[in-house]
């Protein structure tokens, strides 16, 4: 199930949808009279399952993401559709950019970056490799490779933003901090040209290279399917730089290794289970959302005083980095968000003490697991009780730029949930079940 939509495949390999029809999420076309939200004529939308005409073989798995929908068969084809910004459909930045836009309402207001696909589409990068299971997040999608020769791999596309692909570490970058391209010189680089210094009058244009630079970049080592890893500038979105995405699967090399069984996306994190039993989590680490312990030095506030307390043996996280331009063109490298910690590579989490994790699920602040000796677990954003545990406020951390924020980083047992032997887990933006 996504935000509005949801999608089943049955025993047979037929493909139901329901729901939200916007953005061609339900990959069937639109029909004259179909309801619509009241709030915007733009939502229409289905009320009953509707059988989608598939174009591959029988499906085996689909899944929904916030605004998009993926699906793959038992011949190990790759489909895709709904909205494609941040490359959520894996097609190409070309090809996303290609596709058609929403029409205008009748007051002539339209979405510029509403490029959507309508109907199943193969993921031709992904094409002569097997697919077994797909996997779908607000902004990103992933898949499993794996059997009839093909050697396990998990790929990642869509959203790169605060590590969520995976694959490491990528700061925004500009000429003024590193050359974008080494052997082309400042004064001929296309980018930097877009940045000469005026001239004075009757004079020639000069390019200050100590002062001037152009916008950020995010360069990255990317394992694209079937090529060798290699430095990639991810494209950004036309509305925030900082929004970097990849647009085509590359390869999360660093689960390569870990037997993944599932994927479990969230909105800006993400959780894998291996095989063995490890949870990894990756992506933004703001209100403890990925448990993997203390990332905010100053998260710990004095309950006498109410000021925040330094660790020093608080590990060093990445944060986003942002670009000042002066009126004269000086570049500054500023700090973008002061609570904007990320972890690019995916990481095992270490507080379930050795026992194997069966279940786990992820939220948008918040994420629980269950263990192999069936005992819940919890960790992220406090808020509105949704880790089920009766914490004292004087353990909890505190957010930064959010006072209600307070979190708990690290995994703890849900005590009133092992009673009942739990045995599956889910959660929502702003709370958790189990049975």
């Amino acid at each position: 199930a996504g935000q509005a939509h949801s999608a089943c495949a049955t025993e047979d390999g037929q493909l139901f949808v329901w729901g939200c029809a916007r953005h061609g999420r339900l990959g069937i076309p639109p029909t004259p009279g179909m309801p619509f939200d009241l709030d915007d004529g733009h939502d229409t939308y289905y009320p009953n399952p509707m059988t989608v005409d598939f174009p591959g073989a029988k499906v085996k798995y689909v899944a929904c993401g916030l605004k998009h929908t993926l699906a793959c068969d038992d011949k190990g084809a790759i489909f895709a559709w709904g909205l494609g910004r941040y490359g959520r459909l894996g097609f190409g930045d070309e090809e996303m950019k290609a596709l058609p836009l929403e029409e205008p309402d009748v007051e002539g207001e339209w979405d510029e970056f509403s490029w959507h696909q309508p109907k199943p589409r193969q993921i031709t990068s992904l094409q002569g490799i097997n697919i077994i299971r797909v996997y779908a997040g607000a902004y990103n999608s992933f898949c499993l490779s794996g059997g009839s020769g093909t050697p396990q791999a998990v790929y990642a596309w869509g959203l790169a933003r605060y590590g969520l692909l995976g694959i490491g570490e990528y700061p925004s970058i500009c000429c003024h901090e590193r050359r974008f391209d080494a052997d082309i010189p400042a004064a001929k680089c296309v980018e930097c040209v877009k940045r000469l210094a005026p001239p004075k009058e009757g004079g020639i244009p000069t390019f200050i290279e100590e002062r001037r630079g152009h916008p950020a970049f995010s360069r990255c080592n990317v394992a694209f399917p079937r090529e060798v890893s290699k430095n990639h500038d991810f494209p950004a979105d036309a509305e925030d730089p900082l929004d970097v995405y990849s647009a085509t699967p590359c390869e999360v090399q660093a689960l390569a290794a870990q037997s993944i069984a599932n994927i479990i996306p969230g909105t800006f994190h993400h959780l894998a289970l291996s095989s063995a039993g490890k949870l990894l989590a990756w992506g933004l680490l703001r209100h403890g959302r990925c448990g993997i312990g203390k990332f905010d030095p100053e998260g710990a506030m004095d309950p006498k005083t109410g000021t925040r307390r330094h660790d020093k043996t608080v590990p060093t996280y990445p944060k986003e980095k942002g670009y000042e331009v002066s009126n004269r063109g000086q570049i500054k490298i500023v700090e973008d968000d002061p609570a904007s910690w990320y972890l690019g590579t995916p990481t095992v989490l270490q507080g379930f003490k050795g026992v194997r994790v069966l279940k786990a699920a992820a939220g948008e602040c918040h994420s629980a697991a269950i263990t192999e000796d069936n005992k819940l677990f919890t960790w992220g954003v406090a808020r509105h009780g949704r880790l089920g545990t009766k914490d004292d406020p004087s353990t909890l951390l505190s957010d930064p730029t959010d006072e209600e924020g307070m979190y708990r980083p690290d995994p703890k047992e849900v005590a009133v949930a092992t009673e009942t032997l739990p045995k599956l887990v889910a959660c929502t933006s702003t709370a958790t079940m189990f049975v």
